[in-house]
């Protein structure tokens, strides 16, 4: 019996690979650069960066790599005719506007112009970037180790081999090995005795609560567990009852033997309650099953679910123990061997010879008789005998000289009147060559079982019976073979364990269904939901209906089941709430059982910053009232809903803007310009760059099922894709849409003819410092960095260039070639404060294809990358610009940036007149502007480098 509980703890531990109480609960897989908390981390971008406040100035600081101040870009305001106000990032004003005396430059001016928003993410979305600041666990202690080490898959998987091997191993050697194999069988069992004791005290070392001062159910359990090993083992067990050569001694030796294997197979069989807890972890796999993509993670039991469990477990394993050693008790199944006539007869053998030499009137050849009728009409394999009186020589001739005969018709009895010509008995199959001198060289000790008369009788009284020896000079006895017997109750015990086990199974299903179905099930998917939050923050937290439904009887609807909805919800808006820039917030308190703790320092980051604002918000805004918070929704979902599906993130909503961002690693991405950096730095050469960025990636289903990792040009190209995707459908909505009713909104026709919803966007990549901001009244999840404020700046320029969207020249760089291809470099400026230029880019569309931009989900369930020297949809998106304008804007560009002005006016001229572009009549006015010199010629200024001065905001 207790073999069997051995058998359910070890098994529990196993748990498909999955060890329960390991002491190192988190630690970093080398292998797959990933924490246990799901996190993929980036060796190659480490640089860390810790924000937090100076306590004399309440100003925050920047720790890490990155100290020198860069060029601060000032705000820059919409044009007046778009009428687009602008919420600055950090210190400015809400209209656009910032006062000139603020306009510093530094780190500190880079955290007061920090843009803020929140993330709506899709429940198909797993985007998700690893924290770079992963504390390293603490070191083990030799407990821990220990406990690690019972508690390994393969420690746990052997052990349960050895308790199975103990259910069924003797009963197997009874039944189906020779003699000669005993030895080795012993051998064996003593040797997984010395392993369970060697666990026995590794737990008692190691395992918390185990011995418990001496009041662990566990720890007696596993002792009375490895000590029944003891009596399987003979050379062991013959110590302990002792032994003699006489046959009366090992026949008591034998019953002792006997009566105790009810109790050692008892306590073998409390074992088996290892076994069922996998049942319970093979039916969780089962219903995960139907989930396609979906990593299964076992999650330990609540520790309600182990009480319950426990508590069951041991009132079912006394239960069945007093089942098990009290029945062969009432039963009379201990010693089922002895046969009454065998016995009786005997003794009357005994005495006869003893008669016959007293009185003489019982001849030899009536002894012979009365021997021959014994034999005949015992039911045992008679192997040896000794008679008081006969010589053995005589005796065993005897033995061999006998017939038998034949079994009547029905074959219940003699065939009285027939000649005894038989050599073996019809009814027992015993025949002389059973007979032998040694039954200990043939048989087994258990195989045998010995009748022994002992006493010398004189005028019917015995006159050494008093004797304090325990022997006797008259001492007959006969041996009988009864390894049928033996080998039948081996293959009954087998089947006994089996059924134990069935029994076992049911039962603890049984008596544990409803505790697991009502509470058990609901508290264990309630933490595997609070540990999915702490291991991947942005990953779907929606209860599955379906699972509760199959774990709860009909009509039903319990308390538990309103928490886990309100947890889930709670978790989804935490998600909402906090965005990509707070998964480490909710990992790290998600994760932990100390205070609540959202002030954690920032770290850097390097990320796609995407900036966009709804054009007329202000009018639309009085005009709409109470349905303008409808109206934006409907232009985020559109608009976070095509960055979450090109694995970006929202992060902010203020008013009208919009802040979305696609983060590539922690730290800083190797090769990667800067706006501070000065114009002669070198940069780093293609074949280095590909090299430090190998390993850098963030993992992404995007719209599909299954997660694949993302590499940064890839995710650059996608915040570009998904940017020209918002473009494509808000121009579908606009027409054909939901945002169709706006554009047919009697008040906003009368205010703009032909109203549409139009939106500005910039696009920058650049470090952040990503954070919680804010006070423990009220925090916001957040980026910090002059790079998203260039975002905004870019957006804001739309206004200046009449185009829908401006890329800064530092994103362009980090383009495929192929996407490169597709924009157009439109100016050279150096912004206000600052003396570096950058190059403004725009990406062009002619044609918005009513299809909109779908990408390509693969039959596995992934996501394609996107590609723009395959995929038709980009050629499609310029098939309404002539080819005539690129060439001419491209040649008067070029001149342009060269100083040859003249000819810049003539090509941006002839391209104006074949598509008529925003971008071109600026530099067009630009150079009417700047370019007459006091002689009244057309020319480049001479204070003329290649770029000019962004005045305008």
């Amino acid at each position: 019996m207790l073999a069997f509980w051995r058998l359910w703890l070890q098994t529990r531990s196993i748990r498909l690979g999955i060890t329960e109480g390991t002491a190192a609960d988190v630690f970093l897989d080398e292998a797959t650069n990933s924490s246990t908390f799901g996190f993929p981390v980036n060796p190659a971008c480490a640089v860390k960066t810790d924000v937090h406040h100076n306590a004399r100035g309440g100003e925050e600081q920047i720790t890490g790599q990155v100290t020198r101040a860069g060029p601060q870009m000032p705000a820059l305001s919409a044009s007046s005719q778009r009428g687009i106000p602008v919420k600055q990032i950090g210190g400015a004003s809400s209209n656009g506007g910032a006062s000139d005396s603020n306009d510093g430059v530094g780190p500190k001016r880079a955290l007061r112009h920090a843009m803020t928003l929140s993330h709506f993410p899709s429940n198909r979305s797993l985007n998700k970037v690893a924290p770079e600041d992963v504390v390293p666990p603490p070191p083990l202690t030799r407990k821990q180790q220990v406990l690690a080490f019972v508690e390994n898959k393969y420690v746990s998987s052997f052990m349960t081999a050895c308790t199975i091997f103990t259910l069924f191993g003797d009963d197997f050697r009874v039944s189906f090995s020779p003699k000669n194999a005993d030895t080795h069988v012993y051998n064996l069992l003593f040797a997984l005795f010395i392993f369970f004791t060697i666990e026995l005290v590794l737990n008692v070392y190691s395992r918390p609560n185990y011995f418990n001062r001496g009041r662990g159910f566990s720890f007696y359990m596993d002792l009375l567990s490895t000590l029944s090993v003891i009596p399987d083992v003979d050379w062991i067990w013959v110590q302990v009852v002792g032994s003699s050569s006489s046959s009366s001694s090992q026949a008591a030796a034998l019953k002792a033997g006997r009566a105790s294997r009810a109790g050692t197979k008892a306590g073998r069989i409390v074992r088996l309650v290892r076994l069922f807890r996998v049942l319970r972890i093979l039916r969780v796999v089962r219903k995960n099953k139907n989930g396609e993509a979906k990593k299964v993670q076992i999650s330990e039991p609540s520790k309600i679910g182990k009480v319950l469990t426990e508590k069951t477990t041991r009132r079912l394993i006394v239960l069945v123990l007093l089942i098990i050693i009290v029945s062969p008790i009432i039963d009379g199944t201990v010693d089922p061997t002895q046969d009454d006539f065998q016995t009786s007869q005997f003794e009357r053998l005994h005495r006869y010879s003893q008669d016959y030499n007293t009185s003489g009137s019982i001849t030899m050849t009536h002894m012979q008789s009365l021997v021959s009728e014994y034999v005949r009409d015992s039911n045992g394999l008679l192997v040896q005998m000794e008679l008081t009186g006969v010589d053995n020589t005589l005796l065993n001739a005897w033995l061999k000289e006998l017939k038998f005969q034949s079994l009547s018709s029905d074959g219940t009895d003699w065939q009285f009147g027939s000649e005894q010509t038989l050599t073996t008995n019809p009814k027992t199959g015993w025949s002389a060559s059973y007979l032998t001198d040694d039954p200990s060289s043939s048989y087994r000790s258990t195989e045998i079982t010995t009748v022994d008369n002992l006493g010398c009788y004189l005028n019917d009284v015995c006159v050494d019976c008093d004797s304090s020896t325990g022997t006797s000079s008259c001492h007959s006895f006969v041996t009988y073979d009864i390894s049928s017997y033996t080998k039948d109750a081996a293959n009954l015990n087998i089947g006994k364990t089996i059924i134990v086990m069935f029994c076992f199974a049911v039962s603890i299903f049984v008596l544990t269904k409803d505790a697991e179905s009502m509470v058990i099930g609901p508290i264990e998917r309630m933490m595997r939901l609070v540990t999915q939050l702490a291991q991947n923050p942005l990953g779907s937290t929606e209860a599955k209906r379906e699972e509760y439904e199959e774990d709860t009887p009909t009509g039903t609807d319990y308390e538990t089941k309103m928490l886990e909805d309100t947890l889930s919800k709670i978790g989804r808006l935490l998600q909402v709430g906090f965005g990509a820039a707070g998964t480490e917030i909710i990992a790290k308190n998600m994760g932990g059982a100390g205070d609540l703790d959202v002030m954690i320092p920032g770290k850097k980051i390097t990320s796609v910053f995407g900036f966009g604002i709804i054009e007329h918000f202000t009018e639309t805004c009085s005009i709409l009232e109470e349905d303008v918070i409808t109206y934006i929704n409907t232009i985020a979902e559109i608009v976070h809903g095509d960055a979450n599906v090109l694995h970006g993130a929202a992060n902010k909503n203020i008013g009208s803007a919009f802040l979305l961002a696609w983060k590539i690693c922690d730290g800083s991405l190797p090769g990667m310009r800067d706006p501070r950096d000065p114009a002669d730095k070198p940069r780093m050469l293609p074949a280095d760059k590909a090299r430090k960025r190998e390993g850098i990636y963030v993992k992404s289903a995007g719209s599909g099922t299954a997660v694949r990792r993302i590499g940064p040009t890839e995710l650059v190209d996608s915040a570009l894709t998904a940017v020209l995707k918002m473009r494509v459908d808000i121009h579908n909505a606009n027409h054909h849409g939901t945002l169709h009713k706006y554009c047919n909104n009697t008040k906003l026709i009368a205010a703009f003819d032909n109203f549409e919803v139009h939106l500005g966007f910039g696009l920058h990549i650049g470090w952040a410092i990503e954070g919680a901001i804010g006070s423990r009244f009220k925090i916001d999840a957040s980026y910090l960095s002059p790079n998203v404020n260039m975002a905004a700046r870019l957006e804001a320029a739309t206004g200046q260039f009449d185009v829908p969207m401006l890329i800064s020249e530092w994103f362009v760089d980090e383009l495929s070639a192929e996407a490169r291809r597709f924009c157009r470099k439109i100016d050279r400026v150096a912004v206000k404060g600052s003396e570096i230029p950058m190059d403004l880019w725009t990406f062009d569309i002619g044609r918005y294809p009513a299809e909109g931009i779908t990408p390509e989900i693969s039959s596995e369930g992934r996501q394609k990358p996107v590609e723009f020297g395959f995929d038709a949809i980009y050629p499609t998106l310029q098939e309404g610009i002539p080819s005539a304008f690129f060439s001419n804007f491209h040649e008067g560009i070029g001149a342009y940036f060269a100083g040859k002005w003249d000819v810049a006016r003539d090509k941006l001229t002839a391209a104006n007149q074949i598509w008529e572009d925003g971008p071109t009549k600026v530099v067009l006015k630009v150079m009417e502007t700047e370019g007459r010199t006091e002689e009244g010629e057309f020319a480049a200024p001479n204070w003329w480098k290649g770029y000019r001065q962004l005045t305008e905001k």
